[in-house]
């Protein structure tokens, strides 16, 4: 349902939790609200991130009227932080045990750091199927992982595990003007009065050092009788009904697959 509205005078919340693995960098992700049931479907309107196809970086994408905006670099992710240009950040491994066609052992690698929850873990080996595991986190770093399922039929000495770390991107808009963006609760960009630096409807910015922004156009008078604030998120939003969700375009004919934990909105009205 078109149930997302940006609504002067109400708060809106808005979060996803995703693990996209680097191999999709093929692909463009697509998350958030848009006026079209499709976001990829060339939407008009709309407030959602997007991971563009040719790597891991993700970009906060605001389109009113037809008029996109974007603001690149908001997060990675690849990162176990989700931070973009996070160099405390590093991908942990696990190794696993050489001989035998069922998983019988499983041991941290290299702990890597900036997870923020236990990470998404895929096991694969050659001919066998069924093998699963779970690895918790102590101070940021890989710990402690769990067989969940032994698997069978796996030719010895094939195992792998790929670690995805599930990234929460997440928008609040205050209703006084100003909106924010977070990466695994972390507020890595506002745009709003306060703002620093500053961003016209249309044009592009690159976010960096957790930047503010305020936007230089404003409504006019018939379209809000009473004036927001000069540099509000306002000034720039959709004012139309959207769908909330998300989805992928691929740039190829390969097969891709992402994964989506949770999917939450709430605003007020009055």
């Amino acid at each position: 349902a078109a149930c997302a509205v940006y609504m002067p005078g109400n708060q809106l919340w808005t979060s996803v939790t995703v693990a996209v693995p680097s191999t999709i960098s093929d692909t463009n992700v697509y998350l958030g609200e848009a006026n079209t049931q499709d976001i990829t479907n060339s939407p008009t309107d709309g407030v959602y991130f997007l991971k563009p196809s040719g790597g891991t970086a993700v970009n906060l994408v605001v389109k009113k009227a037809g008029t996109t905006t974007t603001f690149t670099n908001i997060a990675d992710l690849a990162k176990p932080s989700g931070i973009y240009g996070d160099t405390s950040s590093t991908a942990g491994t696990l190794s696993f045990n050489t001989s035998g066609t069922t998983l019988t052992s499983i041991a941290v690698a290299s702990s890597g750091a900036g997870y923020v929850q236990a990470p998404y873990v895929q096991i694969t080996g050659t001919a066998g199927s069924g093998a699963s595991a779970y690895v918790q986190l102590r101070s940021g770093g890989l710990y402690a992982p769990y067989i969940t399922a032994a698997g069978s039929g796996y030719t010895a000495g094939t195992f792998a595990g790929t670690i995805l770390p599930w990234i929460t991107l997440s928008k609040y808009y205050d209703g006084k003007g100003t909106l924010y963006i977070g990466v695994n609760g972390k507020t890595v960009m506002s745009i709003g009065p306060q703002g620093q630096t500053s961003i016209t409807a249309g044009g592009t910015a690159t976010n960096a050092s957790f930047k503010s922004y305020y936007v230089t156009n404003q409504l006019t008078t018939g379209q809000a009788p009473i004036q927001p604030k000069a540099g509000a998120f306002d000034n720039l939003m959709p004012l139309v009904p959207m769908y909330p969700g998300g989805g992928f375009t691929n740039t190829t004919a390969n097969a891709r697959t992402a994964y989506v934990d949770s999917f939450q909105l709430g605003f007020e009205y009055n």
